[in-house]
């Protein structure tokens, strides 16, 4: 706002009395503030996204880049409100909440990005549910990046839990990696490619714009 529109408004606001201090207090409300139901989802590239997610992990691990590459494509897409979410808030979820081995992080941040733009708690639990469903019964990691971090192709094996330490612990006894391995690393990785390309497909369909 530029002084002399603030100055007209402020005459105009001591003329009117109250009504006119609660313009003067709405016209000073920074034009970037947006409605809640301003942050709306729109069809994403599951191949994109899980590109994104490959490259983000380096920055914060499983959830951060499960989040970050939904949201900052949307963010330069659109701008506000996506480019104001402080995405270092979701590294928190690494190695399952704090390395603390419980709900795998990946998981943890699709889950924020459906509750982010499904408002009815009904549709949230059955889609979240359908994902956690999909992730325990599905070999994984499938994704194959462009240009690997580790020139190794984890073998993919069914996660059997939802758990971060449980689905390490199959993969490293089935694989016969240790869990503190770079190859272990790139595994989870590449799943949480995996991961961010369903919740897109699952996305996609729910608001309409599959395919």
């Amino acid at each position: 706002m530029d002084r002399r529109t603030a100055m007209k408004i402020t005459a105009g606001a001591i003329a009117g009395g109250g009504s006119g201090v609660c313009a003067l207090a709405n016209a000073f409300i920074p034009e970037s503030r947006n409605p809640v139901n301003s942050w709306k989802y729109y069809t994403l590239d599951p191949a994109v996204t899980a590109r994104l997610s490959y490259k983000y992990y380096e920055g914060g691990m499983c959830m951060y880049s499960t989040f970050r590459s939904v949201i900052s494509q949307l963010a330069d897409r659109f701008g506000e409100p996506y480019s104001l979410f402080p995405f270092h808030m979701m590294k928190y979820g690494h190695g399952g909440v704090g390395g603390y081995g419980t709900i795998c992080g990946a998981l943890n941040g699709a889950a924020a990005v459906i509750g982010l733009f499904v408002e009815n708690k009904t549709s949230q639990d059955r889609l979240i549910s359908g994902l956690l469903k999909w992730y325990e019964e599905t070999k994984l990691p499938e994704f194959k990046p462009e240009s690997p971090i580790l020139d190794f192709n984890p073998p993919p094996t069914v996660p059997g839990s939802t758990m971060c330490h449980a689905s390490v612990a199959n993969w490293v006894t089935e694989t016969g990696y240790q869990a503190k391995s770079d190859e272990r690393k790139e595994r989870c990785r590449r799943l949480t490619s995996d991961v961010v390309s369903r919740v897109t497909v699952v996305l996609n369909e729910y608001f309409g714009h599959a395919g």
